[in-house]
């Protein structure tokens, strides 16, 4: 095998298991025989690790649900982080405010802490029952006896003539009779009759009023074969007033914002906040407030709605107004 070139060896073709392969010492001088198997070289190092692949870019944000806000004052619109639909609850008089971003201003919306009714006015008194006839005198009793006369003074002895003597001391006065015993008392006269209940102010039904609905421009609203209907009290300066409007076939809304007359002008267009009910018959009920801040006068007041689109009530506002579609506000405000 010595000096014998591997490339003149024949191929081997047969199976390889087990076979001795030859090898010569890196002298040439001696030959060796080892089998396939043992023939294992080291292991080589392992490769430097591929790069990590780059990260996907982040999903988009969530929008961010309602906002609860609060505070002992009326919400401004400069509250950090405010956006359209967030509620607002005004700690001292427990109103609910809501913010709509299209006109940038906070409407209150309701009360969570409803206001203590006005106490009623006394009744009238009654008329007091005449006095009983007085009793009868007792009759006068008996008068006492006389006390018997005092004794005569003896007679002076006879002077001498010509001297008269003096008269004896006259004597002293009887002891006065006891007094006759009183008289029985006459019997009490009979008791008047009570006088009739006074009627309170709070027995008397409501009155109807003619409610002028109108709208912010021409042409105006017409009633057509609807109905609108009033009535209202009042107690001292506080008026209580109800308006029910219903939409017939032949009814128009006008252009603009809604406005209702009011049965006495108000104190102040601030004080006018009502609650208010709008049926869109068949389809939706939806909340508002006659806002008398809205409209900004004392003899009519707006009707504002949160509903979407949302601000004040007109033919378009919240929905298209149709036949059977109706509203209803109920409350009290301080009158002039």
């Amino acid at each position: 095998m010595a000096n014998t070139k591997i490339s003149a060896l024949p191929t081997y073709t047969g199976d390889t298991t087990g076979v001795y392969l030859v090898m010569d010492n890196s002298g040439l001088t001696q030959s060796f025989k080892v089998t396939k198997e043992t023939l294992v070289g080291n292991s080589g190092s392992s490769g430097t690790s591929g790069s990590s692949g780059t990260s996907g870019s982040s999903g988009t944000s969530g929008i961010n649900g309602t906002v609860w806000f609060q505070g002992a004052s009326n919400p401004l619109g400069t509250i950090p982080g405010l956006k359209d639909g967030d509620f607002y609850l005004q700690t001292t008089d427990d109103s609910i405010w809501q913010y709509v971003a299209g006109t940038a201003t906070w409407y209150n919306i309701g009360n969570i802490g409803g206001s203590s009714g006005t106490s009623g006015s006394s009744g009238t008194s009654g008329i007091n029952g005449s006095s009983g006839t007085s009793g009868s005198s007792g009759t006068a009793g008996s008068s006492g006896t006389s006390g018997s006369s005092g004794t005569s003074g003896s007679s002076g002895s006879s002077g001498t003539s010509g001297i008269a003597g003096s008269s004896g001391t006259s004597g002293s006065s009887g002891t006065s009779g006891n007094s006759g015993s009183s008289g029985t008392s006459g019997s009490s006269g009979t008791s008047g009759s009570s006088g009739t209940s006074g009627t309170g102010i709070l027995n008397t039904a409501w009155s109807a009023y003619t409610v002028t609905w109108s709208s912010q421009s021409n042409p105006q609203p017409v009633i057509g074969n609807g109905t609108i209907t009033g009535h209202y009290t009042t107690v001292g300066k506080t008026v209580f007033v109800r308006v029910k409007l219903n939409w017939g076939t032949t009814t128009s809304g006008g252009t603009g914002d809604w406005r209702f007359s009011l049965p006495v002008n108000a104190a102040s267009p601030d004080g006018v906040q009502l609650p208010c009910s709008v049926l869109d018959n068949g389809n939706n009920w939806y909340t508002g407030i006659v806002n008398g801040t809205y409209t900004g006068v004392v003899d009519k007041s707006s009707v504002i709605t949160t509903a979407s689109p949302s601000g004040a009530l007109t033919a378009n506002i919240p929905f298209t107004w149709g036949n059977l579609d109706s509203l209803q506000f109920n409350g009290s405000y301080e009158g002039v």
